[in-house]
């Protein structure tokens, strides 16, 4: 739902109720007429109010009580409200277990906060019942990424001051940068030394690099390095390690009416390696990567991933790979995913966007992706692509949740689906759909594929007999041995925000929950305060 159309929904509530506080018109003359014979009386008049005007106690007491609700639950509302929604920022401890790293925002407080929590292998929470509070006064989301020694480095920062943490696997703060700059966070990777590489941008959206060590020094100058100007930001992962102390970074632009790809690589020192603006992923016309990604091939390659055709409904999935030295390796435009489904243009069955990939260990990937071609709303697919560009599994992809026709999936981006390797050339896959219908709450579903695209679990809802409305905005990792951990928000009620709970699940390599059916707690928050309406 759209703001205007909420502050219109709103508007009508807000005028509803008042109109059953405000006493009727047949009130109103029976109480004049009585105030006039009492003023024919000698005697001194002294009114009662609380017999004669109750709408002056119970309009204002609802429309206080109104405020009150509606401040916990519309982001439009401004300082009361809770910030938009996000998954857990999740990160391997190198040990089957995880770390967890959430931005909190409960009814009961004006700041939003960020928690980190690590959970073993046997699910035991090591950081406390509640986790290690790192940051608050509404830092913005975090994004962290290992330290290459079992600890976890933590980011944040939008348009106010962006600040760095390194924790060791202890929960130990072991350096703590503050005020680096007053851009936002866009990314972060490990930079394969012990320190990390940000991919940050200002309040004109232009693009920067930055490095940090293991010891907390900026590396890449004070205010790291210019990349360029991006249209969009946020939409998928666009920074990937080239395993050197660099980084390759891709991000979306605007050139002439399209809009395009640029990719850059930077070396250990910050020095920029495919010229002085990068290189255009892709030589196809029209709109491209509203949705992107890309992973390093583990041999010195770089592949990227997205979706074309900005606003239209025909939009499809392409792929490239590039060398080390920025070369195209899948042709001059990529490799075409996944061909149109229906005959006519710009038909729904066209659209497939939001690209997710994994390498799958012999330089070759795995893509998934929203597809429309059979019902209105999106489905999973995926495909398998070799290191030669061949597809592997079946033509236009492999159809990862089999499900009725009048069926419906999210529509409105609760999650994106996402991907970890299985370790074994195969991959696991995450996603967000309706169990029932789209008005009886969202649920959390995963799925592991073989290397030949077979699906391999029987039961792919990650939440057994959850007491939980709404799962959604989730992540994953590889428990390193076949199988996820993954994180996710739960709600009470058909909407999930930063004011939900934060609840996690390992899923075995034979797709088992292994903590339990319900998964474990990591952080319950408080929910939204019951509406009372009282009449005097």
């Amino acid at each position: 739902m759209d703001e205007e159309r909420l502050e219109q929904e709103l508007q009508a509530f807000l005028e509803s109720e008042v109109k059953k506080a405000e006493p009727s018109s047949e009130w109103w003359n029976n109480a004049i007429s009585r105030l006039d014979e009492k003023r024919q009386d000698s005697r001194p008049v002294r009114t009662n109010f609380w017999k004669l005007r109750p709408s002056l106690i119970t309009i204002p007491l609802s429309i206080f009580l109104l405020v009150i609700l509606v401040g916990g639950l519309i982001g439009s509302m401004g300082g009361m409200a809770p910030p938009p929604p996000s998954a857990p920022a999740m990160v391997s401890d190198e040990a089957g277990g995880s770390f967890l790293v959430w931005l909190d925002k409960p009814y009961h407080q004006a700041e939003s906060v960020i928690y980190v929590q690590r959970v073993d292998a046997a699910g035991n929470l090591l950081w406390g019942e509640n986790g290690k509070r790192i940051a608050d006064g509404n830092p913005g989301v975090p994004y962290a990424t290992g330290d290459g020694e079992g600890g976890i480095i933590v980011a944040w920062g939008s348009s106010g001051s962006i600040q760095i943490t390194r924790l060791s696997p202890d929960g130990e703060t072991i350096w703590n940068l503050e005020n680096i700059t007053s851009w936002s966070v866009m990314d972060i990777v490990e930079d394969g030394f012990g320190g990390a590489i940000l991919l940050l941008y200002d309040r004109i959206n232009s693009v920067y690099a930055q490095r940090v060590n293991n010891e907390g020094e900026l590396l890449w100058g004070e205010n790291g390095v210019f990349l360029g100007n991006t249209q969009e930001v946020g939409r998928g992962k666009s920074l990937i390690s080239d395993g050197a102390g660099g980084a390759v970074v891709i991000w979306q632009k605007q050139s002439a009416m399209d809009m395009e790809i640029s990719a850059q690589r930077l070396n250990a020192e910050g020095v920029a390696q495919w010229g002085d603006n990068g290189i255009i992923v892709t030589s196809r016309e029209g709109s491209q990567g509203n949705n992107r990604d890309i992973i390093n091939d583990g041999i010195g390659n770089f592949i990227i991933a997205w979706d074309t055709g900005g606003l239209t409904p025909d939009t499809d999935i392409y792929i490239q790979k590039l060398d080390g030295n920025g070369n195209f390796l899948w042709g001059d435009e990529g490799i075409l995913v996944c061909e149109d489904q229906q005959g006519e243009s710009f038909g729904l069955g066209n659209m497939q966007s939001h690209p997710r990939i994994v390498v799958d260990g012999t330089g070759g990937v795995i893509v998934t992706w929203h597809d429309r071609r059979r019902i209105m709303n999106r489905e999973i697919f995926a495909q398998r692509i070799s290191a030669d560009g061949e597809t592997l599994w079946a033509e236009n992809g492999v159809w990862v949740w089999d499900i009725p026709a009048d069926y419906y999936m999210t529509a409105n981006g609760i999650l994106d689906g996402t991907i970890t390797s299985d370790g074994a050339g195969g991959a696991v896959i995450a996603w967000t759909g309706y169990k029932e219908s789209y008005n009886k709450g969202s649920v959390i579903y995963a799925q592991r594929l073989s290397p030949d695209g077979q699906l391999l679990w029987a039961n792919d809802e990650v939440y057994g007999t959850s007491p939980f409305q709404s799962q959604g905005y989730a992540n994953i990792v590889s428990d390193g041995q076949g199988g996820i951990i993954i994180g996710t928000r739960v709600g009470e009620s058909k909407q999930i925000s930063h004011t939900n709970s934060i609840y996690t699940q390992r899923i075995d390599s034979e797709g088992n929950r292994v903590w339990g059916d319900s998964g474990l707690e990591i952080r319950k928050v408080a929910t939204a305060p019951t509406l009372v309406i009282i009449t005097l």
